[in-house]
């Protein structure tokens, strides 16, 4: 899971690329240190 945490801020938004494996989600902000920047879930909820 670790690079989920190593890329910890990563934009979720339609197209972007994702990693092999790496489940969808929607985009929401999650990044607490810059609020408008959205990420997924899985990735917040793992920081």
């Amino acid at each position: 899971m670790w690079k989920y945490v190593v890329f910890p801020f990563i934009p979720s938004f339609p197209g972007a690329p994702s990693f092999p494996g790496m489940p969808s989600f929607p985009s929401f902000p999650c990044n607490p240190l810059s609020p408008g920047i959205p990420c997924s879930p899985f990735i917040r909820d793992h920081l």
